[in-house]
């Protein structure tokens, strides 16, 4: 595939008033795979924003900001994908906590992904939260939290809370967890494409979607010892276990609506219950300077059931049972002075 892409921008960050505005596109045929990952090309997209800054501290406040954007993008076809207004802002104080909040509303568009390579299907608009707290980081134990609701004109809704422990036990260990919990409701997910003549209006094509109710639940958990200035020790794991439910089958009824047309024949996706682990331990020793042995042992565990049933411990429980890939690695880098 050829194709072209160029981003124009404008920004003024020094200063109280502050400025970021862009515009750019990328061609139907743009592809660049094969010098990094790509979301999306076939695009038009502009954004200006206006913010005001307080760089002075004062007797409760360390820095503070608020900003503005409005955004839009279209396909090359001139068809409008999203249509948004944000705003938020950022208040440190002066014994470095931090808060940050922000709202991004999109209005209603058309979507040229959601029936995954098929015709454009209307999106009803949304409203996305945003907040984030930290304590002072430079103190032996903080904690953090990010808590993300978002509603949609079309019934879907979704709320994600994530917080963290950190905690410096000593100058060279250091501990950190991160739990985090997603509770998600999708009016219309995606689940096959079947071919039907008799499906005239979608092009004897029917796009089968349904209502998901989906449960998350993870967690990070890391930790850092430095034995020497030279020699290190790293442990991280990852569990996540995740069930959905699919009800309410139905099909796309014409291109360019969110209209739908449901049979009982239209089921066809599983309940699912997907729970993995995976960790690894990497040591690093770097024996001359530039020059590092890495030792690493990664682990994986991965169980998946068509119960569509959330039981934390049940699924933890099954993860200690299932059988285990283990990889082990030897990787040597030599500096070498010309």
């Amino acid at each position: 595939m050829t194709g072209f892409g160029t981003r124009v921008w404008l920004n003024k960050q020094n200063g109280r008033l502050l400025s970021n505005s862009a515009i750019g596109f990328m061609s139907p045929g743009f592809d660049n795979d094969d010098l990094g990952f790509l979301f999306r090309s076939d695009l038009i997209n502009t954004h200006v924003g206006l913010g005001w800054q307080w760089n002075e501290p004062n007797a409760w406040r360390q820095y503070a900001n608020v900003i503005t954007a409005t955004a839009a993008s279209w396909d090359m076809g001139g068809d409008r994908v999203l249509t948004g207004e944000y705003i938020g802002g950022q208040i440190e104080q002066r014994n470095r906590w931090s808060w940050r909040g922000s709202m991004f509303a999109l209005a209603s568009a058309l979507d040229a992904r959601r029936t995954r390579g098929g015709p454009l299907m209307a999106s009803k608009g949304s409203l996305n939260f945003q907040s984030h707290f930290d304590g002072n980081s430079t103190r032996p134990l903080f904690f953090a939290i990010d808590v993300n609701p978002s509603t949609g004109g079309d019934g879907s809704h979704s709320v994600s809370v994530s917080p963290s422990l950190n905690w410096k036990a000593a100058p060279n260990l250091s501990f950190q967890i991160g739990p985090n919990w997603v509770i998600n409701h999708a009016d219309a997910q995606y689940v096959t494409t079947t071919v039907d003549a008799a499906a005239t209006e979608t092009f004897g094509i029917r796009y089968v979607f349904a209502e998901l109710d989906q449960k998350t639940a993870g967690a990070e958990v890391r930790m850092d010892y430095a034995l020497t200035p030279n020699l290190t020790f790293q442990l991280y794991a990852q569990p996540l276990v995740s069930s959905g439910r699919y009800t309410n089958y139905r099909h796309l009824a014409r291109p360019r609506s969110y209209a739908f047309v449901g049979s009982p024949a239209d089921a066809g996706a599983s309940d699912f219950t997907f729970r993995t682990v995976r960790g690894n331990a990497v040591l690093r020793w770097e024996y001359d300077p530039g020059s590092t042995i890495y030792v690493v042992w990664t682990q994986d565990r991965t169980d998946i059931v068509g119960d569509g049933e959330f039981d934390l411990n049940a699924s933890l429980s099954q993860l200690a049972r299932t059988p285990a890939n283990n990889v082990f690695l030897i990787k040597a880098t030599r500096h070498f002075e010309l």
